[in-house]
């Protein structure tokens, strides 16, 4: 009778023991999901307000029109009539162009971490981000020091680019572009966002 007990002891005991080790696992992997949400919600929420940081920062440089007050303090600027030369255009595009390099920045370090995350879910909108950036970057540069292009369309294209201007005759391919971009950015982090 005796062994009886111990035997039934023993069972009760390994029983205990293996459901006590099935809650404990149950609680790690709940745990584990809720950390792995937990992390993806704070990546996907950082991410996002990196690009729409880029977006705002894109609107800024091309912001329409220049004041004189945005090249005035150029070193080296001759005093006179406030009109602005190509030097000014520069100087005052750089000024402009620093806060999107930092936000483009900071931008690819939460990519880098996106990437290290989800492999290659945010690609295509980073990619296309950056070839944008860049189509904007290079035709300030050419219009500042081209000024206005060979051919009256080049200095439109160019324009269009340069500067938002978005009227009903002219609508702002651009900046219609930097938009998608960035609603393909909204599309695939947001899921991430509404499942936290």
């Amino acid at each position: 009778m005796q062994d009886i007990l111990a035997t039934a002891s023993d069972v009760v005991t390994a029983l205990a023991v293996c459901f006590g080790a099935y809650v404990a696992w149950l609680g790690v992997s709940a745990w584990q999901r809720e950390l792995q949400g937990r992390t993806e919600y704070d990546l996907a929420r950082r991410t996002l307000i990196a690009v729409y940081r880029v977006r705002d920062s894109i609107a800024s440089v091309r912001a329409a029109g220049m004041t004189i007050g945005e090249y005035a303090d150029r070193p080296e600027r001759k005093t006179g009539p406030p009109v602005a030369d190509s030097e000014d255009l520069a100087y005052a595009f750089e000024n402009r162009l620093k806060p999107l390099r930092e936000a483009q920045s900071a931008l690819d370090l939460e990519l880098r971490e996106a990437e290290a995350v989800w492999g290659g879910l945010l690609k295509q909108p980073r990619d296309a981000l950056r070839t944008l950036v860049k189509e904007l970057v290079r035709t300030i540069r050419l219009y500042v020091y081209k000024r206005y292009a060979d051919s009256p369309a080049e200095k439109v294209k160019m324009q269009a680019i340069v500067w938002r201007m978005d009227t009903t005759e002219t609508p702002d391919v651009f900046g219609a572009s930097v938009d998608r971009v960035v609603a393909d950015f909204d599309e695939e982090l947001k899921r991430f966002l509404r499942s936290a």
